[in-house]
């Protein structure tokens, strides 16, 4: 992903919302929850702006204070939302009520590689890995990734506890599993 020009991110990241925007599955959504962007990784900020245009509801993760902690819970986001970096230099929303992952309808969820079967490889802190495999978040909440092509690969090795996404938004595909 460090070797990719600022155009072809930017062409990237636009042929991932025309893609979006042509989904009619995903009409039907109130709140959907978002990543935001770090190293290089596709952008949703594009189908977030999309989204508050057309009044739905934004959410970004906010990870625990608790080191210990691999759950995570969202806050809303607005374009003049206050952020804040947390532990891993990645921004969330500094204040606003906490709602759980359960109350979501759509989940884009970052990735470093993914495989044909829907498994993916994250950054290797487990959150949401372990935010959406706990018993009390709610299995109807569609999980979405959003990557290049050339982070297909042929198995990501699941292990048990890995997830599991719905489909994977690419700048020239989507994925569905």
């Amino acid at each position: 992903r460090n070797s990719l020009s600022k155009e072809s991110i930017v062409e990237s990241q636009n042929n991932i919302l025309s893609i979006w925007k042509t989904r009619r599955d995903f009409r039907n959504i109130e709140r959907v929850g978002f990543y935001w962007p770090k190293k290089n990784e596709i952008s949703p900020l594009p189908i977030i702006q999309e989204l508050l245009f057309k009044k739905i509801k934004c959410y970004l993760p906010v990870i625990s204070k608790d080191e210990k902690s691999k759950l995570m819970v969202f806050r809303r986001y607005i374009d003049s939302s206050r952020m804040e970096l947390n532990r891993f230099k990645i921004k969330e929303p500094a204040e606003g009520r906490a709602i759980s992952a359960n109350q979501l309808d759509v989940v884009f969820i970052p990735l470093v590689a993914f495989d044909k079967k829907g498994y993916r490889i994250g950054m290797g802190g487990g959150f949401f890995d372990t935010t959406f495999n706990t018993e009390n978040e709610k299995p109807d909440s569609k999980l979405l990734g959003l990557a290049y092509e050339f982070q297909e690969v042929d198995s990501c090795f699941p292990e048990v506890h890995d997830l599991k996404l719905d489909g994977v938004i690419c700048p020239n595909n989507f994925f569905l599993f």
